[in-house]
């Protein structure tokens, strides 16, 4: 039997903070500004599955209350979580750009000081000139093209996303026999890679016409 309507019990809608709503208007920002869906994903994830729940935590619902201290408590916090300090420290980056843009668009008079994370200096391991060698004669062995991408990499560095994604249009060749690569990196960034000459020589006879991806 249904129950009468005096005795249901109204559940309030859940409502967004002030945080929260600067929060996605700050990636609508991000959006409209180009940024590509990796950046704004990953924006999104650091700002309202990590940072936020322990600003509420801090009793911080609103961007006015996010003070320097506030923000060494956030340090602490995410570290005591277990994390790399790497990671702690793209998430205080993203902490900070989110501030300043705060601060640029009024919503804070200035922005508060957000702590440096420390990081220990890493030294990447890098191939010999030999094991490089090697490393180009099995690819070339598989194909022609597979040579291209490492040859790309190892001496002109770019990404393997990079790579994947150049046109024929995309190199140049330039007077004096130099070759340049129009590259598309992070954040649909545009720049160009110079090229050792040979590589440049060896891209342009590909028969694709100078895509190897």
């Amino acid at each position: 039997m249904a129950k009468p309507a005096s005795s249901l019990t109204v559940v309030p809608k859940a409502t967004n903070t002030p945080l929260q709503n600067a929060g996605h208007a700050w990636l609508a920002h991000l959006r409209a500004e180009g940024r590509s869906i990796k950046t704004l994903y990953d924006r999104e994830r650091n700002l309202f599955a990590i940072v936020f729940p322990h600003l509420v935590k801090f009793g911080v619902t609103e961007p006015a209350k996010i003070t320097s201290r506030v923000l060494d408590r956030l340090a602490v916090a995410l570290a005591d979580g277990g994390r790399s300090p790497g990671t702690v420290a793209t998430y205080m980056r993203d902490v900070k750009a989110f501030l300043r843009w705060l601060t640029n668009e009024g919503a804070l008079e200035k922005t508060p000081a957000v702590p440096r994370v420390s990081q220990p200096v890493r030294h990447p391991e890098v191939l010999t000139d030999a094991e490089y060698k090697r490393l180009v004669a099995a690819a070339e062995r598989q194909h022609m093209r597979d040579g291209l991408i490492v040859r790309m990499m190892g001496e002109a560095g770019l990404r393997a996303s990079e790579v994947a994604d150049l046109r024929e249009q995309d190199l140049l060749e330039l007077t004096g026999g130099r070759y340049q690569l129009r590259v598309v990196g992070k954040g649909n960034k545009e720049r160009l890679a110079s090229l050792p000459p040979d590589l440049g020589r060896d891209i342009r006879r590909y028969p694709t016409g100078g895509r190897p991806g």
